[in-house]
């Protein structure tokens, strides 16, 4: 009698190729499968940590943002600065003066937009629309077309307007300062950051903007808002200013870009671009021993340190 033994531990033979298992005998399938699901608590920890690398890096974008337009601001005033200085080179050191229409000379960019000669010069970064033009046209009173479009992002110190000393009512034919007539060039500010969207330009009050509030200092300022020196880089706090029936947010804690007559640009702070003179023993502000007017004015003798001639 024979007897036939079967293996019944060995291993069927599978086709190469056609097997649903893997090499170690593991279902591909069922691995695809796992590999592509999430739970909920994974899919939604994901979202958490995208949120909040949004709300840390957007911040920083917008500040990053703000420097960029800050030193293209910066740069501007740098070229303005150079503008003026040529200026007063080919007019026996005398500066532009501010440009009211009964001068009948053009605004204070006109004057100097021959050496400068590019109009987006005059155009903040941070204030894209108000752009300025050098079109010209004529004034009432006045026979020759001037360049007198006043909307633009930098306004000149209004205490050094034009040297009304010896003409105190007629600013027709008042020259501009002689920069012989500025004791200190690179502590006077001439140009600075003024105006909103569409608002301002040309001017700039020689008043803190801090008592844009303060009607009994403020006077008629307090409805110009768009006149003052404007602190819109890196802001961190604005005051309203209301006008009619529209209200302006006056950024009075943050940066502006000013020239000055030694023809470098600064960026300062509202404290630093404000600093007020000492007053000597009898409460009257003094600079080098000169009376300096204590009232909010746009005068040339300002208690503004940086804002008068002396």
């Amino acid at each position: 009698m024979s007897f036939t033994f079967h293996n019944i531990h060995s291993t069927p033979t599978v086709q190469s190729g056609t097997s649903a298992f893997g090499p170690y005998g593991v279902n591909k399938k069922v691995l695809r499968t796992r590999a592509a699901a999430f739970t909920l608590i994974e899919l939604l920890v994901v979202i958490a940590i995208i949120a909040i690398l949004a709300a840390i890096l957007f911040p920083v974008f917008a500040q990053a943002r703000d420097k960029a337009r800050q030193a293209a601001c910066m740069s501007n005033t740098k070229q303005i600065a150079l503008g003026i200085m040529q200026y007063t080179g080919d007019y026996d050191e005398l500066l532009p003066v501010i440009g009211d229409g009964a001068q009948c000379r053009g605004r204070w960019q006109y004057q100097i937009y021959p050496y400068v000669k590019n109009e987006q010069v005059f155009t903040c970064p941070s204030l894209p629309d108000n752009k300025w033009s050098a079109v010209t046209s004529v004034v009432s009173g006045c026979g020759t077309a001037t360049g007198n479009y006043s909307i633009s992002g930098y306004g000149w110190n209004g205490a050094l307007c034009y040297d009304y000393r010896n003409n105190p009512t007629n600013k027709a034919i008042s020259p501009g300062f002689s920069l012989a007539d500025i004791k200190k060039p690179a502590e006077t500010l001439i140009v600075g950051d003024v105006s909103f969207e569409n608002k301002g330009g040309s001017y700039m009050y020689a008043q803190n903007p801090e008592y844009v509030q303060n009607a009994a200092i403020a006077g008629a300022s307090a409805t110009s808002p768009w006149f003052y020196a404007n602190f819109r880089h890196n802001t961190t706090k604005t005051l309203s200013a209301p006008v009619g029936s529209d209200t302006f947010a006056l950024p009075v804690a943050g940066r502006a870009n000013f020239t000055f007559l030694d023809g470098h640009s600064k960026s300062l702070d509202v404290g630093t671009a404000f600093q007020e003179a000492t007053k000597d023993a009898s409460g009257t502000y003094r600079e080098d021993g000169n009376f300096l007017n204590p009232k909010e004015t746009n005068g040339y003798d300002s208690h503004y340190t940086l804002w008068n001639m002396y």
